[in-house]
C-alpha cells in the first residue's frame, strides 16, 4: 500500500481522498427535508389545504432517495396539490437554487477535512448530478478549498464509469493506487471507484453491503470512523 510522509515524517496509508457528495460529505436526507419545508411555507394555497408534516414527508416520498428526478418530481407535485402557484417547470428552476443552499456542514465533516488539510494529504470530490452540485460545496464551505471537482453534468459521464474517477486523478496529478473513495452507494461509488484502481471505504449507514459485489476495502458505520481508515 502506498505511503506518503508529511513535514512531520508520519506515514499516511494514502496520498489521496477522493468523496462522493450527497450522503457521504452532504447529509441529503436533512436537505430534502429543509427544502420541502421552505417549499410549503412559500404556498399559501397548500398550507390552506395541508398540514405541514404531511407535506413535508409526501415530498420526501416522491424524491425517494434523489432516485427521482426533480422534473417527475414537480410533476407529480402538482397533479396531487393543483392549488400550487407555480407550474412544474417553473418549480424546477426554484429548486435548482434552493435545494442546493439547504445543506449544512455537519462539524465531524468540516472537521475531517481540516485534518486532511493540515497533514498535507490531497482531496476532491467526484459526485454525479447537474452543475448545480457546486452550490452544495459553496453551502458546505467546502467549494474554495477542495483539489478538485468532477461532476458528471459538467465531464459528460458519471459514476460507476471509471472515466470519471480517472478525471480527478488527472486533475490532482495522483495514481489510483495511492487513493481511496469515499461513498455510500456500493455501485455508483464503491464498485466504480474499484474498477478505477482506488482503495474503496463504503459509508454504510445502518446497511448491509449487497451480497453480489465485492466488498469494500473498508467498511464506516459512520463519517468519523473515516479517522482510522487514513490513519489521521
Amino acid at each position: 500500500m502506498p505511503v506518503r510522509t508529511s513535514p512531520k515524517t508520519k506515514r499516511y496509508p494514502y496520498t489521496t481522498v477522493l468523496f462522493d457528495l450527497d450522503g457521504t460529505l452532504g447529509d441529503r436526507p436533512s436537505a430534502v427535508r429543509r427544502w420541502a419545508e421552505e417549499f410549503y411555507f412559500s404556498q399559501p394555497g397548500l398550507m390552506a389545504q395541508v398540514e405541514r408534516q404531511v407535506a413535508v414527508d409526501q415530498i420526501v416520498e416522491w424524491d425517494a432517495g434523489g432516485h427521482v428526478f426533480a422534473p417527475k418530481l414537480f410533476e407529480k407535485l402538482v397533479e396531487v396539490w393543483p392549488f400550487v402557484r407555480e407550474s412544474a417547470e417553473e418549480l424546477v428552476k426554484w429548486h435548482a437554487v434552493h435545494y442546493p443552499a439547504a445543506f449544512r456542514p455537519e462539524r465531524v465533516m468540516s472537521r475531517m477535512i481540516t485534518r486532511i488539510m493540515r497533514v498535507g494529504l490531497d482531496w476532491g470530490v467526484v459526485t454525479n448530478g447537474p452543475p448545480f452540485q457546486r452550490d452544495k460545496l459553496v453551502a458546505l464551505g467546502l467549494e474554495k478549498i477542495t483539489g478538485c471537482v468532477v461532476i458528471s453534468g459538467e465531464f459528460g459521464k458519471g459514476k460507476p464509469d471509471p472515466a470519471i474517477f480517472q478525471e480527478a486523478l488527472r486533475l490532482l496529478k495522483r495514481k489510483p493506487e495511492e487513493t481511496v473513495f469515499i461513498g455510500d452507494s456500493p455501485m455508483a461509488d464503491i464498485e466504480g471507484a474499484r474498477k478505477a484502481g482506488m482503495d474503496t471505504a463504503w459509508l454504510s449507514h445502518g446497511r448491509k453491503w449487497p451480497a453480489v459485489l465485492r466488498p469494500p476495502a473498508h467498511t464506516l458505520s459512520r463519517f468519523a470512523d473515516l479517522q482510522k481508515v487514513l490513519g489521521l
